[in-house]
């Protein structure tokens, strides 16, 4: 039985989870640009106090994927041509460095961990998947940018890989 695919589970917060469930909800396309989001809804739905969904929320706001309303509430970001070439460009650069950076290592666990990807994605491609190749393909520039050893650049890339 291979279990290279097999990652450590990481403790999170409610917060973070919330968090994450949220921007999968939303960059999975299930909820349109401009949609508004409410947050006794969500908070029912997801089974987390209102509090807890707040912060989910003000941290999706700072990654650019909601927009807060003053005296209204949420909304999906709705993003323009130019914010996606901007978007698009940090993180080529981002990918950039990381992959230069990675390229340095020597690492066992650094080469197999992208030779996995690599086969991930290979794998998908070759099954004409089109989810499995998008979720692959985000996973192979992830795990170039953990490659890299770079902490901080691995944080901003967090930031625009969505």
């Amino acid at each position: 039985m291979s279990t290279s695919k097999l990652r450590p589970i990481s403790r999170q917060s409610t917060e973070a989870i919330v968090t994450d469930t949220l921007r999968e909800y939303i960059v999975s396309g299930e909820v349109p640009p401009g949609q508004r989001l409410t947050e006794i809804a969500l908070s029912e739905q997801l089974g987390v106090a209102r509090a807890t969904l707040r912060a989910a929320l003000l941290r999706l706001t700072a990654e650019g994927i909601v927009v807060q309303i003053p005296y209204t509430g949420w909304q999906v970001a709705q993003l323009s041509a130019e914010d996606v070439w901007e978007i698009w460009t940090l993180r080529g650069s981002l990918e950039s460095l990381a992959s230069r950076l990675a390229a340095t290592r020597r690492e066992p666990e650094v080469r197999a961990a992208l030779e996995a990807a690599i086969s991930e994605f290979l794998d998908a491609c070759a099954a004409g998947d089109l989810a499995r190749m998008n979720a692959a393909d985000f996973a192979l520039h992830r795990a170039i940018v953990d490659a890299s050893g770079h902490s901080r650049l691995a944080a901003q890339y967090h930031v625009v890989e969505q």
